[in-house]
């Protein structure tokens, strides 16, 4: 009698498998893997970003920011501790998949909304609807990662799923929010534009600031959709000889493409800053 359930062996002779309940596919775990991968370095990302908008569009002094930052995150929790019930109880009714998918969605509404707060008030409404989006979203994560194997290799899913969480804020902590100032460290002038902005918004503010450079980072895994479409808005703003290069978790097969299409480089997760500066500096001249 054949088995209805998928294995997947992470070492030889099956010392280290997990066995899948039936009706969930390969495709299934490593989509939850992707999502244990990026959905905790969203979380981390969020105080690199209230750390920005506070200094540098709402002008806050440095000294003046800790109570506020503080502050932030105890309304975070407690809306985190109101929510958490519900959102169980609406996943059991309508399914894990909608309001996973509704966490991810509000959580990014929310990083959109960020840099566009106008004062301490606006702020505080838009790290509640992050909250929301945070406490759906890891939710799920957990959910469904008890949810998709057998009982007798769960806990080798959770260990899985722990080493993408952590795998996920160290790439945020040590790489995408570090590299700005690394760059400016070595004498480039950095301008950061507001997250989630659009191809054609991109290409304008990099027209109005004369820059040399853009760098496009997606965990939205939209390298393929949205670089081509700056590429393009580029040349509509008659901006062709402003460069694009790309960083981030990028599949190695979908680089040619990339580089066909006009992207100069791509920098992967590790990537030696200097080695990345030296390769602007050389795209630049």
């Amino acid at each position: 009698m054949s088995k209805s359930f998928q294995t997947l062996n992470f070492l030889p002779a099956g010392k280290f498998k997990i066995d899948l309940v039936p009706g969930v596919t390969k495709t299934n775990f490593f989509t939850i893997c992707y999502g244990a991968l990026t959905t905790i370095g969203l979380l981390t990302f969020i105080s690199y970003s209230t750390n920005y908008v506070l200094l540098e569009n709402l002008a806050y002094e440095r000294g003046q920011i800790g109570t506020i930052v503080g502050n932030l995150q105890v309304i975070a929790e407690i809306v985190l501790i109101s929510i958490f019930l519900p959102i169980g109880l609406i996943a059991d009714k309508i399914g894990r998949r909608q309001v996973y998918s509704f966490g991810m969605l509000t959580m990014g509404l929310a990083y959109f909304l960020y840099p566009l707060a106008t004062g301490i008030g606006e702020l505080t409404v838009y790290r509640v609807i992050y909250a929301i989006g945070m406490g759906s979203a890891t939710g799920m994560l957990g959910t469904v990662t008890a949810d998709y194997p057998q009982n007798h290799t769960r806990g080798k899913m959770i260990a899985v799923t722990g080493i993408l969480n952590a795998t996920g804020v160290i790439i945020v902590s040590l790489f995408f929010a570090r590299l700005p100032k690394n760059f400016a460290d070595m004498g480039f002038d950095v301008d950061i534009g507001p997250l989630f902005q659009t191809p054609e918004e991109v290409a304008k503010q990099a027209v109005e600031n004369d820059v040399h450079i853009i760098g496009v980072s997606t965990q939205a895994a939209g390298h393929k959709t949205l670089v081509p479409m700056l590429i393009e808005a580029l040349r509509n703003e008659k901006a062709e000889n402003i460069v694009v290069v790309c960083g981030g978790i990028i599949p190695e097969k979908d680089i040619p493409e990339l580089k066909s299409q006009g992207v100069g480089a791509v920098f992967g997760p590790g990537t030696n800053v200097t080695e990345a500066a030296m390769a602007v500096i050389k795209l630049i001249n």
